[in-house]
């Protein structure tokens, strides 16, 4: 079982999370309903973002073997046959259109099959492209948020889709810079796009996509609509944990401790570990209980 729970990337279901974002932020995360149908695309995104990680393993097991971490991927390894991830990936697939359909929600079923589209692109074409490969990333997280606004009939926040959009590049950014730093020396074999990218331009474009992430969330913040609607402006007293979160990442891959994959470090990293519950739970008793 080992081998298939890693092949799933089990823990990477932990990004769609942000299908709840706009349950929390519409204060509808104690109805029953509305808790149901997120819950619902949540199961729909985990099973299609495990089909992609599949499909995007069997395309990239050659240059996988090469690389000094990913060589240990199940299918890379040779711990799962090319034949069994391929069934794999159907019946994730297929759980994922089933899940979808009992929302009974067009709009989240056909940005799941956006989800889908864009991320079978990316495996077989887009990520050979410098930018374009941060930028789908980017897309997948807001499809995420739209998704669960569309299953409840919620409108999103401007400044909210902005700060979920410039914080996903600076993630993407510090994982390929991250990558750059693991792979020093074999970045065209290991994965072709690293070598379009500098460790300079890499700093740069990671730092500007913090900055506008923490100055994002708090013209959330303080927006008059987001006030006004959540009954309370405190929110702002959270941007000091967002900015602590973002600048915590970057402190680890400034001193090499991580590769930069955000899920990695998320699990692995103790004071981040910390930072983000306190965060959530500070929210949601800002929002529900003031």
């Amino acid at each position: 079982m080992k081998p298939i729970l890693h092949q799933l990337r089990v823990k990477h279901y932990i990004k769609n999370i942000l299908v709840f974002l706009p349950l929390v932020f519409s204060l509808n995360l104690l109805d029953f309903a509305s808790f149901l149908q997120t819950f619902l695309v949540f199961l729909a995104f985990c099973a299609a973002s495990s089909a992609v990680y599949i499909v995007n393993d069997i395309a990239d097991a050659p240059r996988d073997r090469l690389h000094p971490r990913k060589k240990n991927r199940p299918i890379a390894s040779g711990k799962i046959s090319v034949g069994m991830g391929a069934v794999m990936a159907f019946l994730c697939l297929s759980c994922a259109v089933v899940l979808s359909i009992f929302t009974k929600s067009l709009t989240s079923g056909i940005l799941l099959l956006v989800y889908l589209s864009l991320n079978t692109l990316y495996s077989f074409v887009l990520k050979k492209f410098a930018l374009v490969d941060v930028f789908c990333l980017m897309v997948g997280f807001l499809l995420r948020v739209a998704a669960g606004a569309a299953v409840i009939g919620v409108p999103v926040s401007g400044w909210l889709m902005l700060t979920i959009m410039s914080l996903s590049l600076f993630m993407g950014f510090g994982k390929r810079r991250g990558e750059i730093r693991l792979t020093d020396g074999t970045t065209s074999i290991t994965r072709k796009v690293l070598s379009s990218y500098s460790a300079a331009f890499l700093d740069r474009a990671m730092y500007s996509m913090m900055t506008l992430s923490a100055a994002f969330y708090a013209l959330w913040a303080i927006d008059g609509d987001t006030t006004a609607y959540l009954g309370t402006n405190r929110l702002i007293w959270t941007t000091p944990l967002v900015i602590a979160g973002l600048l915590r990442y970057a402190l680890l891959l400034e001193n090499n401790v991580s590769d930069g994959d955000p899920t990695n470090v998320l699990f692995t990293d103790f004071p981040l570990m910390c930072l983000v519950p306190v965060y959530g739970l500070t929210v949601i008793a800002m929002i529900y209980f003031h």
